[in-house]
């Protein structure tokens, strides 16, 4: 009898996967490089989910034969010749008796939020994006162009550091962090844009001013994603879910969650305290038939 299934969480950093059994207990967890496959090529890839995977299964001391759904929430996946390329790659080391299921990683990240109901997942790290389904089955996603992320952010500074009219105290903090020369946003990998947000939004609770009008700016950006993203769906009970490294960090959360309340003052925000693995995990259970909702823990504020 099979009685276990796994969810994969593949983002531009790390893949990461658990194990579960039927009931939602995690049994296993294991990691391995990264699997968003614009930054990552095929071998590479394959052989990160691959470990990831089959990590688990051996922590368990379990078989194929044991599992019966793996579901992957995949980073940069927006179309269905991604999604089937994904599951063709998996389908290279699992076995076709499990099933093989692979979508978009905001879906896990909703789903983590709020299980199978209706909701917005607005996620903001590296990068940004926004995602929600309504009661009636209709799904949206906006389109990606990383506003508000940390990636957004830390360029926004670097651009604002480099100007002619460049803040004082912001291009002395940024030139300290590369040990003497403030460099071109050019010459710099994404990851390490995104790492300034830290140094942007402590200096913005400082009070420096282009700091504050950045990440503003930034959190603004991503209110305007929400606001779209909820006129499409129309949402009755409108539940957020704000996923992403930047939503649980200050001043970024109070600016947004003020800036939605002022446009949807019924809004129900909710910050995840499971990971999105575990929400591929609930989704491998939902497309088995298992109901999760006893499984969610209250995260609403």
């Amino acid at each position: 009898m099979r009685k276990y299934v796994i969810g994969v969480d593949g983002g531009g950093t790390k893949t990461i996967a658990n194990l579960s059994d039927l009931k939602g207990n995690v049994i296993a967890e294991a990691s391995s490089g990264p699997s968003n496959p614009h930054y990552t090529n095929a071998d590479e890839l394959e052989a990160n989910l691959r470990e990831a995977i089959e990590s688990t299964l051996r922590q368990a001391i379990v078989e194929y034969s044991d599992v019966l759904c793996i579901f992957l929430g995949i980073a940069g996946v927006r179309k269905a010749e991604e999604t089937s390329s994904l599951t063709k790659t998996v389908r290279r080391f699992v076995p076709k008796s499990v099933k093989v299921l692979v979508d978009h990683d905001l879906r896990i990240a909703l789903t983590a939020g709020v299980g199978a109901s209706p909701g917005i997942v607005a996620v903001s790290g590296t990068g940004s994006a926004c995602y929600g389904r309504n009661a009636q089955g209709k799904e949206y996603r906006t389109s990606s162009n990383d506003i508000g992320s940390g990636s957004w952010i830390g360029a926004q500074a670097l651009r604002d550091a480099l100007s002619a009219n460049a803040n004082p105290q912001l291009k002395t903090a940024l030139t300290n962090h590369f040990h003497g020369v403030c460099p071109e946003l050019e010459t710099l990998e994404r990851h390490q844009v995104a790492a300034l947000y830290p140094l942007i939004a402590n200096l913005s609770m400082q009070g420096n001013a282009s700091a504050k009008r950045i990440v503003t700016a930034g959190v603004e950006g991503v209110n305007q994603l929400i606001l779209e993203t909820q006129a499409i769906l129309k949402l009755k009970e409108i539940q957020i879910v704000l996923a992403g490294g930047l939503m649980s960090t200050q001043p970024y959360q109070s600016i947004l969650q003020n800036k939605i309340k002022t446009s949807l003052p019924n809004a129900k925000f909710i910050i995840p305290s499971d990971s999105q693995a575990r929400g591929a995990v609930y989704e491998a259970l939902i497309r088995t038939g298992i109901q999760i909702s006893d499984l969610l823990p209250n995260n609403h504020q």
